[in-house]
């Protein structure tokens, strides 16, 4: 959801710094409006926030791009494309 999200705002030509355009990008991108607009106007706690970023360092991202490959297998996406390759072969195997 995330990349349709971005792939939206970057394609509008518009100021993505107004909620109702960041709210429509959302929505295109798959979320529902409510949740869009309590996203931005901070509804989401700081625990959540928190929680979700504990959650995420506990399966080894620490970076991002990050991609998870296989189930098993993780690789942050600014590592060189020969690596990504190996992960997906490895994840193939």
């Amino acid at each position: 959801m995330q990349c349709r999200v971005a792939e939206t705002l970057f394609e509008q030509e518009k100021d993505v710094g107004g909620v109702d355009v960041a709210v429509q990008a959302g929505v295109e991108g798959g979320m529902e409006e409510r949740t869009a607009r309590g996203v931005l106007n901070g509804d989401v706690s700081v625990e959540e926030t928190v929680r979700e970023a504990e959650e995420v360092r506990e399966r080894g991202v620490y970076g991002v791009p990050h991609f998870f490959i296989g189930g098993e297998h993780h690789f942050d996406g600014a590592d060189d494309i020969g690596e990504f390759f190996e992960v997906f072969v490895a994840a193939s195997a």
